[in-house]
């Protein structure tokens, strides 16, 4: 099945969005703003009118490198964003494995996220800012903790009556992109939680000003051979008092298709698993050998065999067999 849009508008500013938004909702016309297009779920198509924003908002402004900021358009590079950070001894946390293709815009719109979720969380813990533009035109500056735009204090008031302080029975998990994120915008009408992975059914975004972090300054990648599932509880359980930047699970199906066994780096560690755990930490030099040497105790008690890499190449290539 395929989705053809009736139009495809490519807009030169945040007046060119404010002016088609107007029109469109004078219209009743649908509008679906785009990225790059690597949304793997379809919230990137549809009937109406495709809001190309990848090709004329691509400027990124210098980084503040002390208050670790930087604000971008939303047609920017995921991985443009990262590697300039880095020059300045930052990084992006949530960037996904599609970084050199994906937009900041479509990070913003899915509250995307990438390997290290388990420990720095989603897109939506990074943004400190959005510009965007309503359906009627209107356009506002969304901070954390700041100001509320009227439309959004109306809302607010309406949903806390409806479903007062927090949504019931919400999921409690690090990264949620099934629907709009009423558990961060119910208790402080914080607009920004509410916007981000809105997909752009609330408002377009124009402008994002993001967080980083400082790059750690050691890590370890460790990929190691579960047996059974019995055994997952305990490492997960390790990793989270551990703090874990990552941990990603390769089920028995992975390591079939994905021919692990016969990988040069992977292959001591998989032979005859049911499944596999791929671990990173970071943080101080002690902190990540301590780290290492804990986890290294923890599979020899587990009978499990692991591949710990401390050194760049080692992480390097351990990475490399996701």
């Amino acid at each position: 099945m395929s989705i053809q849009p009736t139009s495809v508008a490519r807009p030169a500013d945040a007046e060119d969005v404010s002016t088609l938004l107007r029109w469109a909702s004078q219209q009743g016309e649908p509008v679906v703003p785009r990225g790059a297009g690597t949304g793997m779920p379809g919230g990137n198509v549809g009937r109406g009118i495709a809001l190309d924003l990848s090709a004329c908002f691509r400027t990124m402004e210098p980084l503040d490198v002390s208050g670790r900021t930087v604000r971008v358009e939303p047609g920017v590079l995921a991985g443009d964003v990262d590697r300039a950070a880095r020059q300045a001894g930052l990084f992006l946390p949530p960037l996904p494995s599609s970084a050199d293709r994906c937009t900041v815009g479509g990070m913003v719109a899915n509250n995307a996220a990438g390997a290290r979720t388990f420990k720095y969380g989603a897109t939506r813990d990074w943004v400190q800012a959005l510009d965007v533009v309503a359906a009627d035109g209107s356009q506002y500056r969304l901070e954390r903790g700041g100001a509320v735009p009227p439309g959004f204090a109306k809302l607010h008031t309406e949903l806390r009556a409806e479903l007062g302080d927090e949504p019931a029975d919400w999921p409690n998990v690090r990264k949620n992109s099934s629907g709009y994120a009423l558990d961060r915008f119910l208790p402080e009408a914080d607009a920004v939680q509410l916007v981000v992975g809105s997909e752009g059914t609330i408002a377009v975004v124009t402008s994002i000003t993001l967080m980083l972090a400082p790059v750690p300054q050691a890590q370890a990648v460790a990929l190691i051979g579960l047996r059974n599932l019995l055994d997952l509880p305990i490492l997960l359980q390790w990793a989270q008092d551990h703090s874990a930047s990552a941990c990603e699970f390769f089920g028995r199906r992975f390591l079939e298709i994905s021919s692990l066994t016969d990988h040069i780096v992977a292959a001591g560690a998989v032979e005859g698993a049911e499944a596999a755990l791929l671990l990173e930490l970071d943080g101080d030099p002690d902190s990540v050998s301590a780290g290492a040497d804990s986890l290294r105790r923890l599979t020899r008690e587990l009978g499990l065999h692991a591949i710990i890499g401390l050194e760049e190449i080692d992480r390097k290539n351990l990475w490399n067999v996701r």
